[in-house]
């Protein structure tokens, strides 16, 4: 048989080692049944990293768990701030995680993070949404990723920022992903370099989208609605976040919806012109009923919306509502351009002389 690795002598059984991860009565999430599915991912990993044959690891029993160096990994995770309901998904996820050696392997790769701008306090929610980071190696795989990134523009404190909004990023292969994605948007869509650090800063998953599954779907949907590539690059300076729409889940039912209400393909192709953020409204969230408003409260047409798509964008209960009708005790109609855009002092000198309403407005938030 073959010789037991040096992993395998040091491990306990389950209910022992279970008891040295968590305190049962003040951190329960982090249990039983989470620890057994993590470990039958990391055993087999870490003794055929040290020897083990395969048939050795078949037969072994799964449920003698992991040595000290995992129980020190999980106080680290703990100290760094992640959280205990996410450490449950992190080492799930991750469960070779728990073999890294805490202050070589992961503390190397958090002192990178903060190297090249990300926050002490975003260091959690970096691990936490993207485990696999701490797997990677610095020489071989962040610094690659970081120079090509610099390349096209982006400095080392935005990348740390792109880092910490889309983790995931550094597990792009440069030459299968991020170079394709560049050249497509550079060449095909004709987008500048010079602008990329723009657009990768506010939307970094852009950068990880397929140039066939993603961008090439995508662009040729936006061109059956009648827009041009010319058109389409410049609504991703507008709104970078158009290219990662999903066009059978989220496109096609929301132009569907649209064209129900009553909507040309001329006029949907102005509004997305015009405010690409209507592809970003949810239709029951949103559209039904500020649709609805528009049409029954408000005694609106759907030029109107034509006209000023952003409305979709602001608030109903809290800002178009209450502005409609401050403005109906003042016996005014004007057009909604003039009264949803400005701030509070604005709209009180225009429409009520002077006198700001008591309750602040609002925008709507995302999709909403």
């Amino acid at each position: 048989m073959a010789k037991v690795p040096l992993e395998v002598d040091k491990v306990k059984w389950f209910g022992s080692a279970r008891d040295a991860f968590v305190a049962r009565d003040t951190e329960p999430r982090f249990g039983v049944a989470m620890l057994r599915r993590a470990i039958l991912r990391l055993v087999p990993q870490v003794w055929r990293r040290n020897g083990a044959s395969d048939v050795l690891v078949k037969h072994v029993d799964k449920d003698a768990v992991v040595s000290h160096r995992a129980q020190t990994v999980v106080t680290y995770l703990r100290q760094l701030g992640v959280p205990e309901t996410k450490l449950t998904s992190l080492v799930e996820r991750n469960a070779r995680i728990l073999s890294y050696d805490p202050e070589k392997k992961i503390a190397e790769t958090v002192q990178f993070l903060l190297e090249v701008g990300v926050k002490q306090e975003d260091l959690a929610k970096i691990l936490a949404r993207f485990p696999p980071i701490v797997g990677y190696s610095i020489e071989n795989k962040m610094i690659p990723v970081m120079e090509f990134l610099n390349g096209i523009g982006i400095s080392g404190t935005q990348f740390g920022r792109i880092l910490t909004r889309s983790p995931s990023i550094i597990g792009c292969s440069i030459d299968e992903k991020l170079k394709p994605t560049v050249e497509y948007l550079n060449k095909v869509l004709g987008i500048p370099l010079q602008e990329f650090s723009a657009i990768v800063c506010r939307h970094p998953q852009i950068l990880g989208l397929s140039v066939k599954d993603n961008l090439q779907r995508t662009v040729t949907y936006y061109e059956s609605l009648g827009l041009s590539k010319d058109d389409v690059a410049l609504l991703v300076r507008k709104q970078p976040a158009i290219l990662s729409y999903s066009v059978e889940n989220n496109l096609k039912p929301k132009i569907e919806f649209l064209k129900g209400c009553g909507f040309t393909d001329e006029q949907l192709t102005l509004m997305i012109k015009r405010c690409p953020g209507v592809l970003s409204a949810s239709i029951t969230k949103n559209l039904v009923q500020k649709i609805e408003y528009l049409q029954t409260v408000m005694e609106g047409q759907l030029e109107d919306l034509v006209d000023f798509p952003h409305y979709v964008t602001y608030s109903l209960s809290q800002r178009i509502q209450p502005r409609f009708a401050l403005l109906q005790e003042q016996g005014l109609r004007p057009k909604m351009s003039t009264w949803l855009p400005p701030n509070e002092d604005v709209f009180a000198k225009r429409f009520l002389s002077g006198n700001p309403p008591k309750q602040r407005t609002k925008r709507a938030p995302p999709g909403e």
